[in-house]
């Protein structure tokens, strides 16, 4: 008995086919695209984030490619990390449908909230 091998190009292709069109946004007066569909090793990466922060740099490398990525990043313009990180919740929504929440969003720009504990006293307390 012979099998057809799974045809994944195939599959591809009509995938891409129906993709949405491809995501846009404007930063310092330039228009930037990503692809309507999360490549799989993107997908992989994203999974990770909230764990491996270091992996924000190559999923937008990926999707926006060299150039643009090199453009974005030479702006002058400061672009706050939660802005960063609603980018791409808004694109991971727009191309595949995935919310990444608060949480990975604000990752990169999160600050401590917890209070400097008071110093422990030096004085002791005598039992009668």
């Amino acid at each position: 008995m012979t099998t057809e091998p799974f045809d994944l190009d195939a599959l591809i292709a009509e995938r891409t086919a129906e993709a949405n069109p491809p995501f846009t946004f404007t930063f310092d007066g330039d228009t930037y695209e990503m692809p309507g569909v999360i490549d799989a090793r993107i997908a992989m990466d994203l999974t990770t984030l909230a764990k491996s922060p270091d992996k924000l740099e190559g999923i937008f490398r990926r999707a926006l490619g060299d150039n643009q990525w090199d453009r974005l990043i030479g702006s002058p313009v400061m672009m706050p990390g939660e802005v960063l990180g609603a980018l791409l919740d808004r694109w991971a929504n727009y191309a595949g449908g995935v919310s990444l929440g608060k949480s990975l969003r604000s990752a990169s720009s999160s600050k401590s909230t917890a209070e400097r504990s008071k110093p422990t006293s030096r004085t002791t307390t005598k039992s009668v």
